[in-house]
């Protein structure tokens, strides 16, 4: 369609301007369809000798020619876009089971070649058409091969595409019919592993066989030790005598015997007037009991205490001072024949009734007993609180009450000024307990510090009450404390309150009794 002349039915000047023929063929016809005898365009007159000439160049011969170049191209054109539809939905090697993809991928490869030549012959055929549109009445050259050649080419996309798709039938049958292709595969690798392992399986086997013999063996042996074990445990068991040798130390410990202990299968119950105890017992009592089980159960299964190292914690907590000075006598003489003993505490009464007993010992060249002390402090290269374990410091062994102690780190913190000291952040709380100490027997009555501190100010005229304010500061933030383990909490008064609480409660000292303080300052010098 292409080279296809048709100049000889085309009117001479149409001829020589090929491609007005498109709009001149539609103004023809809209024309005669109208009965128009001037022009619209140029508005002169159509003579009758025009219109026929040219209603014969636009006869249905070249409407028919230019419809067939038109369907020509427009199914040039659908042709390739179906090409490469086809080509872009080809499906991708790594869709397939990975036997097939080496071979899946070369003829792949080969197809889309093929479609890249074909692409290039419908193109070029598209590419004439269109431009025979654009001028029908013009010749336009065609850069295509032979009919032959381009067969060829066809065929052998035809070819290409059937090598795929003879692929693609291999893999859908293997899809197909999977689970039969995937248990000959297993059955293969069992065979292959049970011929392979076959000697190694019946190894296996009697060794399985001996282990569970092994077993059975082992299971006995463990039985009979079970059983020995049972009867020794019978034999040395103190069970029933533990539960008296417990309610007499009690009944000796709280001075009533009210309260029992009472063994029953592999332990014990807890009775008051020979019935079960309902809720729970007082704190002291259960310390009581702790204690007295304790110290009866150390020799239980046979154990000599001769050979036991005891550590005791805080074995005095919620007993009232006569239950205290018996838990600590009960403990040195129960436990006066062991190895080694270690008691622990928090309580300075504790302390002293063990410290009473305890001195003596821990003196001479080849002591039996040591007494130590938790120091607690925050040196200034870390800032960081720091416990040691030292030697009882010689105020606290020297004296019952935490008294001097206490002075000695008051004057110390005195004399430090700016210098730092380790032990700034319990001073506060220790200067509050010297405080209450001092007033208690400076003015031996009930009442709050800010009370007594009122009392010495009318009996001594050289006190300055202005001067008293740091104390008064004092004792408004700082609770009420008993014992050494509330020194080891922080303050929330500043080092400079707590320096001027220091220089208040010294010049108390000095203006109502000086020999006091010096005294104190002689006997607790650092």
């Amino acid at each position: 369609m292409a080279p296809k002349t048709i100049g000889s039915i085309m009117v001479e000047d149409l001829a020589e301007n090929p491609q007005m023929v498109p709009w001149a063929k539609q103004a023809h016809e809209y024309h005669v369809n109208h009965d128009l005898a001037t022009c619209l365009y140029c508005a002169n007159v159509i003579s009758p000798e025009r219109r026929q000439a040219l209603t014969d160049a636009f006869d249905d011969s070249f409407s028919h020619f230019v419809t067939e170049v038109r369907t020509a191209a427009h199914h040039a054109l659908q042709s390739l876009e179906a090409v490469n539809i086809v080509r872009n939905n080809v499906p991708k090697a790594a869709e397939l089971s990975a036997e097939f993809e080496p071979p899946y991928k070369a003829a792949a490869k080969k197809l889309d070649a093929a479609f890249e030549d074909i692409n290039l012959l419908v193109a070029e055929a598209l590419r004439a058409l269109n431009a025979r549109l654009a001028s029908p009445t013009a010749a336009i050259s065609v850069e295509l091969p032979p009919v032959q050649e381009i067969q060829e080419r066809f065929m052998g996309l035809e070819r290409a595409g059937e090598e795929l798709n003879e692929i693609c039938e291999q893999h859908s049958d293997l899809v197909d019919n999977f689970v039969q292709h995937q248990r000959r595969a297993r059955d293969a690798i069992r065979r292959h592993f049970a011929i392979e392992s076959s000697q190694a399986f019946k190894n296996h086997v009697d060794v399985i066989a001996s282990a569970h013999e092994a077993e059975r063996v082992a299971r006995e042996h463990i039985h009979e030790l079970e059983s020995e074990l049972a009867d020794l445990r019978s034999k040395i068991r103190q069970h029933g005598p533990a539960a008296e040798k417990i309610n007499a130390l009690v009944a000796s410990y709280l001075g009533h015997n009210e309260l029992s202990v009472v063994a029953v299968g592999e332990g014990y119950e807890l009775h008051r007037h020979g019935s079960l105890v309902k809720g729970e017992p007082s704190e002291g009592e259960k310390t009581a009991i702790a204690i007295c089980y304790f110290l009866s159960s150390l020799e239980a299964e046979d154990r000599k205490l001769k050979d036991l190292i005891v550590v005791v914690d805080d074995p005095v907590s919620s007993l009232d001072t006569k239950a205290m000075n018996y838990a600590c006598s009960l403990i040195r003489n129960r436990l006066s024949g062991a190895s080694q003993v270690i008691v622990l505490t928090h309580n300075h009464h504790c302390m002293n009734e063990l410290k009473k007993a305890w001195k003596g010992a821990s003196r001479g060249d080849q002591p039996a007993a040591t007494l130590k002390f938790i120091d607690v402090r925050i040196p200034s290269d870390t800032g960081l609180r720091t416990s040691t374990i030292v030697r009882l410091p010689n105020h606290l062994r020297d004296y019952d009450s935490e008294y001097h102690f206490l002075f000695e780190k008051v004057i110390t913190f005195s004399a430090a000024g700016d210098i730092h000291y380790d032990y700034t952040f319990m001073m506060p709380n220790v200067l509050r307990r010297v405080l209450e100490i001092f007033l208690a027997f400076k003015t031996p009555r009930d009442g709050n510090i800010s009370d007594k501190l009122g009392t010495l100010c009318k009996r001594n005229s050289d006190l300055d009450p202005s001067r008293l304010n740091a104390l008064e500061r004092l004792s408004q933030i700082e609770s009420h404390s008993d014992n050494l383990d509330d020194l080891i909490s922080q303050s929330a008064m500043t080092i400079e309150e707590s320096q001027a609480a220091c220089a208040a409660l010294l010049d108390l000292m000095r203006t109502v009794d000086p020999h006091h303080l010096a005294d104190m300052r002689k006997h607790c010098a650092p």
